[in-house]
């Protein structure tokens, strides 16, 4: 049988190459990095003092297009790190050092202020790109998929998607496609998928995962939670290999077919990617009666606690972080008591224990928490953003909780 070389022993030939030349393509990836950097500084230089007049163009983005092949909104992202680096100093030295590409330097220097400079930098260690600018604009992040058709295969994708759309109300494309997906998964119906989505947790820290292509992706405890409610359980580390909490069939089928298969908070059209929650907590068993039928963002928004869900089928109650409860049309009506508690309709949602800790991590991860639980209530990131400055504006003494931010943005209207 073969042995491992010892440390002491020479390495193969083809090793050794393999590392030669990967060092140098670290070397060459860093120096073009430093190379734009570079470049960066010139254009911004020569814009600021007008230098491209003087060699006879209009302005430095024809410069940079007819001497360079540069197009201009590259030429913009360019021109703009250099100029947030002039306030950014260590911002500035991982750029120029090549530490930083410019792809998340344009990132950084769009929200970073000499205060949460620091914060954001560590971000770019970890994130990518893409993951970067999702934080920065207080958004979820997002997984690209690229799908190649032929023409007549395209046309019976828009037209299937369109479908989707119509019958599910206001869905983004690619939950159309996820809900075509889910229906096709589960035989035509929503009531016994043929195929599972894993969802990891460990029985130790509880902390839970699901797989991507990229690799193992983190979920917050709220989703773990909707899951859990929704889904079954498969506990590996007990020998019996049972798979347990799964609503039968019958009572899942009696509680869709009662909500006429949408989701139950009023104003929400979807009627794809439906999940039946437990009102009182899976642990109390399956009463059709505390049962009901939400769409994925109305559930998590429910596990996340800025949703609430009061009464019993088919007199069910939602009511708002501020207490208002939800009318027919999905506005908040008015403040509502609890009649099972007989007081306030106050509560305190559970947050995670990272969201617990923003107060000390600053003012961006506070915002972006409650830009998700806006969104997860149904409005879009342009009104979530603008009930969000509302409700800053309307705190002059300085930050808030993300509780209060999120009870004062569902009051700005």
């Amino acid at each position: 049988a073969s042995q491992s070389p010892s440390p002491e022993a020479p390495l193969p030939l083809t090793m050794r190459r393999a590392r030669s030349l990967s060092g140098q393509l670290h070397a060459l990836f860093r120096a073009r990095r430093q190379n734009l950097a570079a470049i960066a500084h010139g254009l911004a230089r020569m814009q600021r003092e007008r230098l491209y007049s003087y060699l006879g163009y209009a302005s430095v983005y024809a410069y940079a297009y007819v001497q360079h092949g540069m197009g201009k909104s590259k030429v913009c992202e360019l021109i703009g790190i250099s100029r947030g680096c002039e306030r950014l100093p260590e911002t500035r030295e991982a750029f120029d050092s090549g530490r930083l590409g410019w792809t998340k330097a344009r990132e950084v220097t769009k929200v970073a202020t000499p205060e949460t400079e620091v914060e954001w930098l560590g971000r770019a260690d970890v994130l990518t790109g893409e993951e970067l600018r999702a934080a920065r604009r207080c958004e979820p992040p997002t997984r690209r998929r690229f799908l190649v058709f032929s023409p007549e295969n395209a046309a019976r994708y828009d037209q299937l998607v369109a479908e989707a759309k119509r019958e599910g109300g206001a869905l983004s494309d690619a939950d159309a496609v996820l809900a075509l997906l889910q229906r096709g998964a589960a035989g035509g119906s929503v009531e016994a998928p043929t195929t599972r989505l894993v969802v990891s947790q460990c029985p130790t820290c509880h902390e839970a995962t699901a797989e991507a292509r990229e690799g193992s992706v983190p979920l917050p405890p709220g989703e773990v939670e909707r899951v859990r409610c929704a889904g079954e359980v498969h506990d590996l580390t007990q020998a019996s290999n049972r798979v347990t909490r799964h609503i039968p069939a019958s009572t899942r089928r009696r509680v869709l077919d009662r909500d006429r298969r949408r989701c139950r908070v009023p104003g929400c059209r979807t009627m794809s990617l439906l999940e039946v929650h437990h009102a009182d907590g899976w642990r109390k068993g399956h009463d059709p009666g505390r049962l009901l039928t939400l769409c994925t963002s109305h559930h998590s928004a429910v596990h996340m606690g800025t949703l609430r869900v009061e009464g019993t089928a088919p007199a069910f109650r939602f009511v708002l972080l501020d207490g208002r409860r939800l009318g027919e049309g999905g506005e908040a009506v008015e403040a509502a008591a609890s009649p099972e508690k007989g007081g306030s309709a106050e509560f305190s949602p559970e947050f995670s224990p990272e969201n617990a800790a923003r107060g000390g991590v600053g003012l961006v991860g506070v915002e972006e928490g409650v830009v998700l639980a806006l969104r997860a209530l149904g409005l879009s990131q342009a009104e979530a953003r603008r009930r969000l400055l509302k409700a800053r504006q309307g705190s002059p003494g300085g930050p808030r909780s993300e509780l209060d931010l999120i009870r004062a943005a569902l009051a700005a209207g």
